[in-house]
């Protein structure tokens, strides 16, 4: 029997795609998750920001009473 038949060979590739597959939903996983955590850090930052800039308006107010 040819070892390089069709079927072997199309065997061969599906078995590739597979593992591409796998491989190309790991990295969207990572990069996913990585966007994730990066908008975690924004949203932190915005709400840090967020927090002083009540404190300095507050601040005005008491100064302007």
């Amino acid at each position: 029997m040819n070892p390089f038949s069709y079927y072997h060979s199309s065997k061969l590739a599906h078995r590739i795609a597979q593992e591409d597959s796998i491989s190309l939903s790991l990295v969207n996983g990572q990069i996913l998750y990585n966007a994730v955590k990066r908008s975690q850090k924004m949203l932190k930052l915005l709400h840090e920001i967020s927090l002083k800039m009540d404190n300095c308006v507050n601040l005005e107010m008491a100064y302007e009473t």
